[in-house]
């Protein structure tokens, strides 16, 4: 019951942005393919996450950082090209230590 309530109320938002007479036409088959679709829209936990948003220079940028159990099989790892090779870890140690180094300056110079 709960599921469907969650569904019907993504269906919901979905169709605010939808010109009134086209929402109007829909079967209710074509609303229930569209509520399937949308499919559960449950927030994922992670053992890390952190999300600021940063200004600079007048612009404002979104910060995501997550980190958690790999939960994906190894066949769809090798398949996305995901496996850790020797070039691989170097590339995200080169992106990962910046990003946490300005992200740890962020955190300490606003006090969070």
């Amino acid at each position: 019951m709960e599921r469907a309530h969650h569904a019907e109320a993504a269906l919901a938002r979905l169709m605010r942005h939808v010109d009134p007479q086209v929402a109007a036409s829909f079967t209710e088959a074509q609303r229930a393919a569209i509520v399937t679709m949308l499919g559960p829209r449950t927030k994922a936990r992670h053992a890390v996450e952190v999300r600021r948003a940063l200004s600079c220079g007048g612009r404002r940028f979104y910060l995501v950082f997550l980190m958690g159990a790999e939960r994906r099989s190894l066949a769809r790892r090798r398949s996305e090209g995901l496996l850790a090779r020797p070039l691989n870890v170097l590339v995200y140690l080169g992106i990962a230590v910046p990003l946490i180094g300005v992200a740890l300056g962020y955190l300490a110079a606003t006090g969070i």
